[in-house]
């Protein structure tokens, strides 16, 4: 499977996700970060790896992706899934670079310790989201894809403020807002039993819970991960961990 994404791919994304960070839009400030142009946004390249694994998911697995190199708009991406033993591989290739790999395993953790902070999400926007997120992209379907762009939302549209300033805030005491750039690097996906077939009639039934962790800092820059767990009746129904790097340039003469 070969697919390339534009402008208006990285625009529809955007939309739905509220994911505006400005190396997805602004040429001159991807350059200034060392890309050649305009990169698409990790999570949309990341759609067409999902779909292709959907036929091969049918019982309580793990899913991790690497975002190994970022993609520049309109390049042609070479999409392979293989079966080897352990589970499932894919990758995501363009004509010089590896720019994905993942693993489909049958199986999750035993024990999973519920994320720290709960996270209550008005019914009207759930609705919302999926309605848009349906019709931007009919291609996602099976409901832990449509879980796992819903939550992506949640980190940009609902929860107030933008996570990755704050973070670079964190490193630089007065960071310009334009030269604070976040990377996507990987992800950790667990599906439980009930994810299969659960429909988004009982919204009521569902709990969500936020974790937001900083592994390693550096002078100016920080790699994190997003914890989001969706319960369905007090039970674990779905789990996505994203892992980003977000950099903080300074302002000129600033210390």
């Amino acid at each position: 499977m070969i697919k390339a994404f534009d402008n208006e791919d990285i625009k529809r994304w955007a939309h739905f996700s509220g994911d505006y960070n400005g190396i997805h839009f602004d040429a001159e400030l991807a350059r200034k970060n060392g890309l050649r142009d305009i990169i698409i946004q990790g999570m949309l390249a990341l759609t067409e790896a999902k779909i292709q694994l959907c036929p091969r998911v049918d019982k309580p697995s793990t899913i991790h992706f690497y975002l190994k190199e970022p993609v520049a708009r309109d390049t042609d991406i070479h999409y392979q899934l293989c079966a080897r033993p352990g589970g499932y591989f894919c990758s995501a290739s363009t004509s010089d670079k590896t720019c994905i790999t993942g693993r489909l395993k049958v199986g999750i953790p035993g024990a999973i310790a519920r994320a720290a902070t709960p996270v209550d999400i008005d019914n009207r926007f759930i609705y919302e989201q999926l309605t848009l997120l349906r019709m931007l992209f009919p291609d996602m379907k099976e409901s832990w894809i449509l879980m796992d762009a819903f939550l992506f939302s949640v980190c940009f549209k609902y929860q107030h403020g933008d996570p990755f300033f704050m973070k670079a805030k964190k490193i630089t005491r007065q960071p310009d807002k334009s030269r604070v750039v976040t990377y996507q690097v990987d992800q950790t996906i667990i599906l439980t039993d009930g994810i299969f077939n659960y429909d988004f009639t009982d919204l009521a039934g569902l709990t969500f819970y936020f974790q937001d962790r900083d592994i390693i800092k550096e002078d100016f820059s920080v790699y994190s991960i997003l914890d989001y767990q969706v319960y369905y009746h007090q039970k674990l129904l779905f789990q996505s961990s994203m892992g980003s790097v977000t950099r903080a340039s300074l302002n000129e003469g600033q210390q």
